[in-house]
């Protein structure tokens, strides 16, 4: 038996010797040097990429055949260069191989940098530059039997990538993204089993040249790969992401994820499952299905944990708005519904809680545009609560001496530029300071410094207002364009609501075409034009009695004996209308009607709004006796044309700014005088008093004038 045994270990120790002679004649006499062109050539063949490896191949033999890279460039013909290394390097149990299994201790990349370029003509580098038939392709693995493309089973005891960089230009939109510093190490690699992984990297986004992002990323988890390398699943991972040079923060803004990680290339499909992703106090958690990788279709739902939106914004660096409640937009959360592709995304349907309001509807983005679009409504808001809170008078410094009389603005010009938004608002209910607003609807388009309001509809008053606004501030001064309709508004609660009168009541309907320029009050006022159409039924005008003007006009004149303190301060009318025209601030109108109790109304005149005057003429035609009783006029004074100028400024008492119009009164007296001296002499009245009287030419004359 012992001398069996040493028959054996004599072999064994010989067969040893002779492949260790073996393997050193191969390491000796054998050059891998001498196949590098054979090698390019079929990296070409196969791929149709330039390899070009630009020092000598080394290799050891024992215990590991190993083989080490140096200086590879990568690229496809007439390409800027793809990919480069430094240091590739790795080793294979011989004794492994000869049994058919593929056992490797380490795979070491050092070095590796990834350079990915777009040029302005949308050509990238990582694709070949013609799909001509000359052009060697890849082999499709498709179509070759499955089996063929499963490797034997196999071991990697350690796979290390360091000091990589990946870098992606796109020259279309002038960004750029920097993956720096990459380091990977992993456990044993091996058919169906997980490995641990570590991966971190320095992240930087520019656009146009400025830094827009810099921060820090680590992921780690474990990996299991099938045999094809078709399906990579990590269950769990868990990475983080940090954001440094914040504005507002001393620290880095950091990101917490972890779900689960699953990647079919075969039929391209990429699940993202159980997320959560953790930023300061706010915690998100989604699902996401990922196909056709072509398109990139993306479904899938989020949704938020109740959060501080105020809290938040101050940990990520934003001043959070001071609300007049201080308790408004201390509970936030949202779901939604996710699709997208790299052109648009999607979020439908949206439900958002702020506080006690619900908002439903739909959130969408256009890359192309990077415009987001909001349609939004909910049943009832509280404005009052989210409107900015007062601010203590007793701290302001003082500015009574510094106080400046500038126009005030109504919108700055810049920001407005910047504004690229579509959004869609419905309120059913709104409270805004003491008023309550229903059925708002709000419908804007803003891109390029037009901004495009198609629909401001709001019902208020017990009426209903309707608007379109179209603003450009690309030009300067920037332009409005106005388009109102009012039906049916109660003008004595608008005016008991806003102004604290009831000088006029009535039902306001009125519609208006109206254009200015500027971006403050004084400038529109300044540049209103354009047309306008009002009318007024069964209203009443507090204030002016027009009544009792005209009998006191007509009491002076015609000496009636009536009594004008009786009659009520106020003037009823059925309806009142007309059409007016503005230019340039200045609101002109001749054809003001107006049906009243025993009176018809004309009128005619303008209004300067930049210089807040009036100057009109009123003209009312008595029909009847001036209610009746209260103010009896003769039947010979009905079917004239009785006027009444106002004139003054808007700060003028409304009874100290209409006066009877003397000179026509006046008139009237004449005429009423000559009437009685017919009544005594019969006709002729200036030659029968000449007559009577006699006197000289001057008396003469005082006759003619008072007749006449």
């Amino acid at each position: 038996m012992r001398r069996i045994s040493k028959i054996v270990l004599g072999v064994l120790a010989l067969l040893i010797t002779l492949m260790a002679l073996a393997l050193f004649y191969v390491t000796s006499v054998f050059n891998p040097n001498d196949f590098k062109s054979d090698i390019q050539q079929w990296v070409f063949d196969k791929a149709g990429i330039e390899l070009r490896i630009e020092q000598d191949i080394e290799w050891s033999l024992y215990p590991w055949l190993g083989i080490k890279l140096s200086a590879l460039t990568v690229k496809y013909p007439d390409k800027p260069t793809l990919a480069s290394i430094d240091n590739a390097q790795a080793s294979l149990d011989l004794i492994a191989l000869l049994s058919k299994r593929i056992e490797v201790d380490a795979i070491l990349l050092d070095g590796l940098r990834i350079s990915l370029h777009t040029d302005t003509d949308g050509i990238s580098n990582w694709h070949a530059a013609s799909p001509d038939a000359d052009t060697p392709r890849t082999v499709d693995a498709h179509a070759s039997n499955p089996s063929d493309s499963e490797l034997n089973p196999f071991t990697i005891q350690t796979f290390t990538l360091k000091n990589a960089d990946i870098r992606y230009e796109n020259a279309l939109d002038n960004t750029l993204i920097e993956l720096s510093h990459i380091q990977l190490k992993t456990g044993v690699i091996a058919h169906n089993t997980p490995t641990n992984i570590d991966f971190e990297t320095g992240i930087q986004y520019f656009k146009e040249r400025q830094r827009l992002f810099k921060g820090q990323s680590q992921l780690s988890g474990q990996v299991r790969l099938s045999p094809t390398f078709n399906e990579i699943t990590i269950l769990p991972f868990s990475m983080f992401l940090e954001a440094h040079d914040q504005p507002n923060r001393s620290t880095p803004l950091r990101l917490d994820l972890t779900g689960e990680f699953k990647l079919n290339r075969e039929v391209e499909q990429l699940q993202l499952k159980n997320l959560i992703a953790n930023i300061e106090n706010l915690s998100l958690r989604a699902e996401l299905d990922i196909t056709n990788f072509s398109e990139f279709d993306v479904v899938g739902n989020v949704a938020s944990d109740p959060f501080d939106l105020k809290h938040f914004l101050n940990t990520i660096g934003i001043d959070a708005p001071q609300t007049a409640n201080p308790q408004a937009l201390r509970t936030v959360q949202f779901d939604a519904q996710l699709k997208g592709t790299p052109a648009h995304w999607h979020l439908s349907p949206l439900n958002i809680g702020i506080d006690t309001h619900t908002w439903t509807g739909l959130a969408s983005f256009e890359t192309a545009t990077a415009q987001p679009h909001l349609e939004l409504s909910t049943p009832r808001l509280n404005l009052n609560d989210y409107l900015p809170a007062p601010t203590d008078q007793s701290t302001q410094p003082s500015t009574a001496s510094t106080e400046t009389h500038e126009p005030s603005e109504i919108f700055n010009p810049d920001d407005l530029r910047a504004l690229n938004l579509s959004a869609n608002i419905g309120i059913t209910e709104l409270k805004y300071d003491q008023y309550l607003l229903h059925n708002l609807r709000f419908n804007m388009q803003a891109q390029n410094g037009n901004i495009d309001v198609k629909q401001l509809d709001v019902d208020v008053f017990g009426g209903r207002i309707r608007n379109q606004v179209s603003l450009n501030v690309n030009q300067t001064p920037a332009t409005i364009a106005l388009k109102n309709s009012v039906s049916e508004l109660n003008l004595e609660t608008v005016l008991l609501t806003l102004a604290d009168t009831n000088t006029l009541t009535g039902a306001l309907s009125a519609s208006a075409n109206l254009t200015a320029r500027g971006h403050t009050t004084q400038q529109w006022l300044n540049t209103l034009s354009g047309k306008a159409d009002v009318r007024l039924v069964d209203g009443v005008i507090q204030g002016i009695d027009m009544a009792q003007t005209l009998c006191q006009g007509i009491q002076s004149a015609l000496a009636l004996g009536i009594n004008p303190v009786q009659v009520d301060r106020s003037t009823p009318f059925a309806n009142m209308g007309g059409t007016f025209d503005l230019n340039q601030g200045v609101v002109s109108n001749n054809d003001l009607r107006a049906s009243m109790d025993a009176m018809q109304l004309t009128g005619s005149g303008t209004v300067n709004l930049p210089q807040q005057a009036l100057d009109y003429r009123l003209g009312f035609k008595v029909t009847e006796n001036l209610f009746k009783q209260t103010c009896s006029v003769n039947n010979r004074l009905e079917g004239l044309e009785l006027p009444i100028l106002c004139s003054g400024r808007f700060d003028t008492p409304p009874a100290d700014m209409c006066k009877p119009d003397t000179r026509v009164f006046t008139q009237l007296l004449r005429q009423e005088l000559q009437r009685k001296v017919e009544e005594k002499l019969g006709g002729q009245v200036e030659e029968k008093l000449i007559e009577r009287l006699g006197g000289d030419e001057g008396t003469r004359n005082l006759i003619r004038g008072l007749i006449r």
